[in-house]
């Protein structure tokens, strides 16, 4: 055992070195020139083609003195970022700490930093989350902290900090938001600003309309704060209320969709951590998009002919404020080739294609279908769940749990097939499935298929399958590829090339991974054609498109928002439609819109078939492979759908390490108005006349969030399946 005065020599040795590393980290690093971030060049996006689709502005910038910026905005600042300021020292050792464990250990990327380190990064540094740059950031803050006082630093900061829409320092902030000078600004603007600084354009409230309450809930901790710091009183506390800023300016060269898919691109940019706001706001970059030319104005031209034209809202009050979201995806690379974010980024700067607050209604159904299928889910019979397993679909159907979903318009359908509740989009059909393949397990296929696991309601409860979550229309598309491409997942990407001057930057890895097995995503896709190809299914006008297709209708709670997403061999396109009023952005009715049938489809369904139609037109038709035993689409319920058989073991399985097998290119049908010569004639609908549109209505999530199992009808007329060990969804 070691003597104590050894461990104390130890103790000092260890001492010494510390003292000597920091000597000479403080000698070695020199406080560098101010970081030259002004500089006059805009950033230039493009096409996959390389041709211009626009270019942002220069970021603005206004320095001035902290005489010039209100004691509230000060105060507000030292309340949201440093409530300590005046009295700690110049770094945080802490924070550094914290910093080096996750920067080490891999976890997420940490700052770790006080305010004068966040002023050293913003005016001599970069954005750069290394341990390299730290090491750099601690000496400097020692030296500026040792020549300048602390009001110099917090006037440096202020100065030098990014605020979102282009705005470096708090003056061009208070310019940009509330068209006031600096000095003017409110405890309670001030806080705004300063809540800001965590996330510049989630936090901004005009833009992303979908994280207000984020934003909210952050200013009401500066407030809070400033009230603890006694910055304000108790009184003045109470009568805050939230300050709403001004709509932004906009670039003329941001106008019709060039700004929406600059946003997009953006977003992909900043979220996968390959640049800063800031940095791309200082401009210089140039940004190669995957979206292609032609596409892109074949979607603008279908939204515009299939729904925008055939609106009056002079005369017809469903008209009014009718917004539409639609993306299309490769669905053998995740390359997203077009988007649709709304008519004009000018007058209306909320994509509507990547935005997370619209319900998903039934085109959620597929995932619960998927779900059943991957995990070798049984009815209450012990019949393995496939095409022709039988439910009841009685409109009055009532879970144990309580919960009685409805059908569309009140139909009943006794007992019926999967395939055609699918077809028909029948909820009480699917609140039952999806309670036999385990709600979690619904929740994990969705995950699976792409849909974000922080997507907004996406939750267990029996209202999933209904489609009470809201992911976006971008996400859909990515989900719906998956099907399309057999199982296979590819992380929708939206940038192929990003350089600065002669720095290339490296962008994040396009990702791929199997999600389902081969035979899953087949039988899904079989299932989904009958949405398409039946007399009774809700996608008929999909069938315009002249090329073999699979998809789904989706139609929420008082027709409060209408899909479709479907698919061809090579393209997955999702098509959402809602009304929003303008001032309160609450959802509104979408029944008697352009005096037609409200369901997805319609409007919706009609513009994915125009828009593939036009996007396709010049390639080859393919067919759908098949796997062996899944069939084809048909809409009668004696064809092989529902005979579903053990996979092959060739590693098509998720979490697979096998390479996936590229599909070879079958031939062409004779015609793109053919059908796919391996279906067969549709069957004359036995039953009571096709619906109008849509078959769904997403009601409200229930209380409940519990998992029971449900009365499954009869059993389907297939034998019984060899054992299949289930495979849990990743």
């Amino acid at each position: 055992m070691p003597r104590p005065k050894a461990l104390l020599w130890g103790a000092l040795g260890g001492l010494l070195l510390l003292m000597g590393l920091f000597g000479a980290g403080y000698l070695l690093v020199d406080v560098p020139d101010p970081n030259k971030k002004a500089v006059a060049e805009s950033n230039v996006w493009l096409y996959q083609d390389g041709s211009e689709i626009g270019r942002s502005g220069v970021a603005r910038r206004t320095s001035v003195t902290l005489a010039q910026i209100s004691k509230a905005a000060q105060q507000a600042t030292l309340a949201a970022e440093d409530r300590s300021f005046y009295t700690d020292p110049a770094i945080s050792f802490s924070g550094i700490g914290r910093a080096a464990l996750k920067n080490l250990t891999g976890g997420s990327r940490q700052g770790g930093s006080g305010l004068t380190q966040q002023y050293v990064k913003n005016h001599y540094l970069t954005q750069e989350t290394s341990l390299t740059r730290k090491f750099k950031e601690l000496f400097i803050a020692v030296k500026v902290n040792q020549n300048m006082s602390k009001d110099e630093i917090l006037q440096g900061y202020l100065n030098t900090s990014y605020y979102g829409r282009g705005a470096y320092g708090i003056q061009s902030a208070a310019q940009s938001y509330y068209g006031v000078d600096a000095r003017d600004l409110t405890a309670a603007q001030g806080a705004y600003l300063a809540t800001l600084l965590n996330a510049p354009s989630r936090y901004d409230v005009k833009q992303s309309p979908e994280y207000r309450d984020r934003a909210v809930a952050r200013w009401n901790y500066v407030m809070d704060g400033m009230r603890a710091t006694g910055a304000i009183t108790a009184e003045e506390r109470a009568a805050a209320v939230f300050p709403e800023p001004v709509a932004p300016k906009r670039d003329e060269g941001m106008g019709g969709q060039n700004g929406y898919l600059m946003q997009a691109a953006r977003d992909y940019l900043v979220a996968g951590g390959t640049v800063t706001e800031a940095e791309l706001d200082a401009g210089g970059w140039r940004i190669k998009t995957t979206f292609d030319k032609a596409k892109q104005a074949d979607l603008v031209t279908a939204v515009d002919k299939e729904l925008r034209s055939k609106l009056k809202p002079q005369s017809r009050e469903a008209d009014r404020n009718v917004r539409a979201g639609a993306a299309s995806v490769e669905n053998d690379s995740g390359k997203v080739v077009a988007l649709y974010g709304g008519p004009d980024y000018l007058k209306q700067f909320v994509n509507d294609a990547t935005r997370h607050d619209v319900q998903a209604g039934s085109t959620f159904k597929p995932f619960a279908y998927a779900a059943a299928l991957e995990g070798n889910a049984t009815n209450s019979s012990g019949q393995r769940i496939g095409a022709r397993t039988r439910y009841d679909g009685n409109n009055g159907y009532t879970s144990p749990s309580g919960y009685a979903p409805g059908n569309q318009g009140g139909k009943s359908y006794g007992q019926i097939s999967v395939r055609e509740a699918m077809a028909r989009s029948i909820n009480t059909v699917f609140v039952q499935l999806a309670a036999d393949a385990g709600l979690g397990s619904v929740r994990k296929a969705a995950v699976a298929a792409g849909l974000p696991d922080t997507t907004p309601e996406l939750s267990a409860v029996p209202s999933l399958p209904l489609g009470v979550a809201t992911p976006s229309a971008l996400d859909l598309a990515g989900a719906y590829a998956t099907f399309a491409d057999r199982g296979v997942r590819h992380d929708p990407r939206l940038v192929l090339e990003l350089s600065h001057g002669e720095e290339q930057r490296e962008l994040p890895e396009a990702k791929s991974a199997r999600a389902f097995s081969t035979e899953t995503a087949d039988s899904v896709t079989d299932v989904l054609r009958s949405t398409v190809n039946a007399s009774y299914g809700s996608g008929r006008a999909a069938q315009a498109a002249g090329r073999p297709a699979a998809g789904k209708t989706g139609t929420t709670n008082e027709h409060k928002s209408i899909w479709f997403i479907g698919y061809t061999p090579e393209l997955t396109t999702s098509v959402g439609v809602f009304r929003e009023e303008p001032t309160s952005h609450a959802r509104q009715s979408l029944s008697g819109l352009g005096g037609q049938s409200s369901g997805g489809g319609g409007f919706p369904a009609r513009v994915w078939a125009s828009y593939t139609k036009a996007a396709l037109a010049d390639t080859a038709v393919k067919n759908f492979r098949t796997s062996s035993g899944t069939g084809t689409s048909s809409d009668t319920d004696d064809d092989s759908g529902g005979s579903r058989r053990p996979a092959p073991d060739d590693g098509n399985r998720p979490g697979s390490t096998l390479v996936v097998p590229t599909p070879a290119t079958p031939p062409a049908s004779p015609s793109p108005a053919d059908p796919s010569p391996s279906d067969p004639p549709v069957v004359p609908d036995p039953s009571d006349d096709p619906l109008p549109g849509d078959g769904d209505g997403s009601p409200p999530p229930p209380t409940p969030p519990s998992d029971p199992s449900f009365p499954g009808g009869d059993p389907p007329a297939d034998p019984p399946w060899p054992p299949w060990p289930p495979s849990p969804t990743p």
